[in-house]
This record gives C-alpha cells, structure tokens and sequence, in this order.
C-alpha cells in the first residue's frame, strides 16, 4: 500500500491580485468612475461651485477608459505570460 501524499492546506493560487481583477473586470471600471465622480462633486455641493459638476463628469469618463485599458493591457499580459 502505497503512502499516501500530504495535502497542501492553504495554499493560494499564484497572483491572486490578478486572477480577482479579471474575475470583476466588468465591475470595476464603473465603479471606480461613479468613485470618482462623487469624490469630485461633493466639495461642488459643499463649495457652490456648479462648474465642478462637469469636471466630475469628465474625470469619472477619463477614469473609466483609464481603468479599462489598464484592465484589458493586465489581462493580455496574464494569458500571454501566466502559467495556466
């Protein structure tokens, strides 16, 4: 009877920082553009300053193309370079 290997207990899988953006790639780009759009236009309602509504805007879309160009460039690097 053959002895029986150990089983790993707690082990993780390699780069599990990636393998959890690109399970939530659709996710996190609007997210972090809704972020960033309230963190801009609350000093706007605060201030008075109704200008900084449409830099809220602009930012929150720059933001989201930001996020997913860095997404898409993380995820072409992961299945060219990461061992499956």
């Amino acid at each position: 009877m053959p002895a029986e290997e150990p089983k790993a207990i707690g082990i993780t899988p390699p780069y599990p920082a990636v393998n959890m953006l690109l399970a939530r790639r659709k996710l996190i780009p609007p997210i972090g553009a809704v972020l960033i759009a309230i963190v801009i236009a609350c000093p706007a309602y605060r201030l008075g300053w109704p200008e900084l509504y449409a830099v809220a805007v602009l930012c929150a879309l720059c933001c989201h193309f930001i996020l997913r160009v860095s997404i898409e460039v993380v995820q072409l690097v992961a299945e060219t370079l990461m061992p499956q």
